[in-house]
């Protein structure tokens, strides 16, 4: 057919109407090399272009697949291609069709490549920031002494009742074992706080994912304890033998007060005091601080111990069952609500995490509920997805 001759009106306008897109476009099928990623995003926004490049591409599929003797009509493929674009450049066209295969395939792959990277980089931003990563074993309160271990349903007990639901008292009374010390590991899960009475009559309250060891009885001049979480300690007074807190990264000496010790991790490390006096060691560089009743001793990443005034609100109402936050990131306050509820917690945007923000909320309520409180102060978007809560 001979189409220089034989247009029709609609042929006539289309070719009136061409525009500086589909020419740029045609001169880029000669040397898509020289495309750069600039040139290559304003055509992936251009739906022309992108039109251009479809209809070069199934051309040149009409003719490979003709090739391999497969059921497509290539006369009818080659000529609506060139029906909308043989008049923007008669030049250009012969160019066009000489390569076709070649040169529509290396177009689209850049085009193509391009795309998958841009989208990459969104994936990349879309995965976002995960601050807590839900237990996906039994939450249970446990016990454990030597190779024993038992499950606590109780909410509360002393280290006595303790050990003796996990000795047979006749047993080790006929091994001579009856009074023997033992070191035991009471382990609180997510979702749950625990408190335990201590031989010394101290009271320890347990938060979510935390772990505690202790002996069944303090023997020798100091009361040694061990702590990987948070807990709120209420130590009984005994001048001659100081109550010491050791965790990762700070070791905390008392006689007899009330403080508060977080250590989930290194970033996140505190010792508050509520009453009293305590002195608390960086274990990194054995720096030594004193800390008065209303400061918080905490592990700066570099290193540094630091003390500062601080609302202790914030690290005693947990105990009695409340969230409560003062000036705190949102990722604190997102850490301790995934803790609470076992479930991952991800950040959409880094930038979200470092928002400081004032939350209250009862830890008895379900998590739909908090999260209701949580959207009322217009700071972010919190949703439940995927069996995790994305803050976007």
């Amino acid at each position: 057919m001979d189409y220089k001759n034989n247009q029709t009106a609609m042929e006539r306008a289309f070719e009136n109407k061409i525009d500086d897109c589909i020419e740029d476009s045609l001169d880029v099928m000669e040397s898509p090399t020289n495309l750069s990623a600039e040139m290559i995003e304003q055509r992936l926004q251009n739906p022309s272009c992108r039109q251009a490049c479809k209809d070069v591409q199934d051309s040149s599929l009409a003719l490979l697949l003709d090739m391999c003797d497969q059921q497509i009509n290539v006369d009818s493929e080659l000529a609506k291609f060139k029906l909308k674009y043989e008049k923007a450049n008669s030049r250009k066209w012969s160019v066009i069709l000489k390569s076709a295969a070649g040169v529509a395939a290396l177009f689209l792959v850049l085009l193509v490549s391009h795309w998958m990277l841009r989208n990459q980089k969104q994936d990349v931003v879309a995965k976002g920031y995960t601050v807590f990563i839900a237990h996906h074993i039994p939450q249970q309160v446990t016990i454990q002494s030597n190779s024993k271990k038992i499950v606590v349903d109780d909410k509360s007990a002393s280290a006595t009742q303790l050990i003796r639901q996990m000795r047979n008292v006749d047993d080790l009374a006929a091994k001579g074992e009856k009074n023997r010390v033992a070191s035991c590991k009471l382990t609180v899960p997510c979702g749950r706080d625990f408190k335990i009475t201590l031989s010394d009559g101290s009271v320890v309250w347990l938060n979510a994912n935390s772990s505690f060891v202790y002996p069944t009885a303090f023997e020798g001049k100091e009361r040694i304890v061990f702590l990987e979480g948070e807990a709120y300690f209420k130590v009984a007074k005994d001048k001659q033998h100081p109550f010491i807190v050791k965790t990762k990264y700070m070791e905390t000496q008392v006689y007899g007060t009330e403080f508060n010790v977080k250590c989930y991790d290194p970033e996140d490390a505190h010792v508050v005091l509520i009453s009293g006096s305590v002195g608390v060691t960086n274990l990194k560089n054995k720096s030594y601080k004193v800390i008065t009743p209303g400061d918080d001793a905490h592990v700066m990443p570099s290193g540094e111990l630091i003390t500062q005034k601080i609302d202790v609100d914030s690290y005693l109402y947990w105990k009695d069952g409340y969230f409560y936050f003062d000036k705190e990131p949102l990722k604190n306050v997102m850490q301790n609500i995934g803790r609470w509820y076992n479930m991952t917690v991800e950040f959409k945007r880094q930038k979200d995490m470092d928002i400081v923000v004032h939350f209250a909320g009862d830890r008895s309520m379900p998590l739909p509920h908090i999260i209701t409180l949580l959207n009322r102060m217009k700071k972010v978007n919190v949703v439940l997805e995927n069996d995790k809560i994305v803050v976007h």
